[in-house]
């Protein structure tokens, strides 16, 4: 993380390495959600809401970039918390249905009040975050892609921490338990929306810090910013790469990603590409492409087996 951005300069390159880290964080906060069973389909409206609170916090308030990034967090948390204590209690697609539709309110609450979300214009010239100053270091600039490359990295490098540290906790392993089975996990003495809540706050504070980010690194943001698309890439992610390890969203996300602005010289055709590489490494890995390893042992094996019974 520290080698590429010097590496590598061209900015196009560099642009794909930061969608990567801020896509990287949004798929890990999904996949921390759905680990006690929950199937979100509005996870971007706390990307949204980290990225509009950021992004007046400091354009109205006269706040600093740097404290803004964490208090985005904490109001995606919070609000995450004020809708999750009654619906959490949901489950399937009853939950995945009420993420969906609070996603479509939050938009329609940007659209409908121009002031202070500007309407469907959105909030434009946000400004970038101010220089960092380290001792015996030249200060990191944000006047090109470099200094936002390593912060997104930063940002990405923090959550994998926070959320492997807490899969491999004693939390972890009750939420697996959630996940699995939560009335039984409840009939020996699992408070299940205590960990809930937890978990979906957790998720929505680092989506929160990832809204913050991109709405300074694209200095643009509106309501369309947010949509299911978002919400959907996500899921895309996560199956692409796998559920199972939190290296599986990010394996989706980097190739998927990569993929992606590869296609772009195919025109017309990228979407029918990439249409059918998803659905056959979907059908191929239905595990995710962290299986693959795996699956190339085993298929290994049973050659070797093979050939040595004949």
């Amino acid at each position: 993380m520290i080698i590429l951005p010097i590496l590598i300069r061209d900015p196009y390159h560099v642009d794909i390495m930061i969608m990567i880290s801020f896509y990287g964080i949004l798929a890990l906060t999904w996949r921390a959600i759905m680990r006690i069973g929950q199937l979100s389909f509005g996870h971007a409206a706390f990307i949204g809401i980290g990225a509009y609170a950021s992004a007046l916090m400091v354009m109205k308030l006269g706040m600093s970039f740097w404290l803004a990034l964490p208090l985005s967090g904490v109001a995606s948390a919070a609000i995450s918390l004020l809708i999750g204590v009654p619906t959490l209690r949901l489950k399937g697609m009853f939950f995945a249905i009420t993420t969906w539709a609070f996603n479509e309110v939050m938009r329609s609450v940007y659209l409908i009040f121009k002031t202070p979300f500007g309407g469907a214009n959105g909030l434009y010239a946000i400004p970038s975050p101010s220089h960092v100053y380290f001792p015996g270091l030249p200060p990191v600039s944000f006047d090109n892609k470099g200094g936002y490359c390593y912060l997104a990295f930063f940002l990405l490098l923090v959550t994998v921490l926070v959320l492997r540290r807490i899969e491999n906790s004693r939390i972890g392993l009750v939420l697996n338990a959630i996940r699995l089975d939560d009335s039984l996990a409840e009939s020996i003495g699992v408070n299940l929306m205590s960990h809930k809540c937890f978990t979906f706050a957790i998720g929505s504070f680092f989506a929160g810090v990832a809204g913050s980010f991109y709405a300074h690194y694209i200095s643009y943001i509106s309501p369309y910013s947010f949509d299911l698309t978002l919400s959907v890439n996500a899921i895309v992610f996560c199956m692409v790469g796998g559920l199972s390890s939190i290296n599986g969203p990010l394996i989706g996300v980097s190739v998927l990603t990569v993929l992606s602005s590869l296609l772009n010289a195919a025109g017309f055709y990228k979407m029918i590409i990439f249409s059918i590489f998803l659905v056959s490494a979907i059908l191929v890995l239905p595990d995710g492409m962290i299986s693959l390893p795996r699956r190339v042992t085993i298929f290994i094996d049973e050659i070797r087996n093979t050939g040595q019974r004949n």
